[in-house]
């Protein structure tokens, strides 16, 4: 399957900095102003198992398609991927893209410390309605409701729980 190939890449690939102009770790840029598409920004925490207490200096791994819905993969990696560390608090933030569909409803592949696999879905999706969904807040695959601001720039926020 393509989504296992492109897991297993992006699992072994190399940790890639947030950008030249923003040294936080915790801020990751993966797709730039000429990307093609809604630019997103997806924002959250890392959290324990049980959801109490942030987790800082998680690594956090995202890969997902592109706004037409392509993954093109380059050697078992996925286009738009990388990692991050979350900061001190737990935090998190993504800057790309919106996906486009693939497979099904337009989604983001999170590892969460490594080694747990995540997956965020947007409420607005009328195909993120099908399928499953994780009962435990935080794990498996969520849907997440997505506000649009003044510049047309969309924004999810999600927490995850470690494995």
């Amino acid at each position: 399957m393509v989504w296992l190939a492109i897991a297993v890449g992006l699992a072994a690939g190399p940790a890639r900095a947030a950008s030249p102009a923003t040294p936080d770790s915790s801020i990751l840029t993966i797709a730039g102003p000429r990307e093609p598409g809604t630019k997103l920004i997806v924002t959250g925490h890392v959290l324990t198992r049980d959801g109490k207490r942030p987790v800082p200096g998680a690594r956090v791994g995202v890969y997902h398609a592109d706004a037409s819905g392509t993954y093109g993969a380059r050697g078992g990696m996925a286009r738009l991927s990388g990692w991050l560390l979350t900061d001190a608090a737990g935090r998190f933030e993504i800057r790309t893209v919106r996906p486009g569909a693939y497979l099904g409803p337009s989604h983001i592949h999170f590892i969460v410390g490594g080694f747990g696999t995540y997956e965020l879905r947007f409420a607005d999706d009328r195909l993120s309605r099908i399928g499953r969904q994780s009962p435990v807040a935080g794990t498996g695959v969520q849907v997440r409701p997505v506000r649009k601001d003044a510049k047309g720039v969309h924004h999810v926020a999600i927490d995850w729980r470690l494995p």
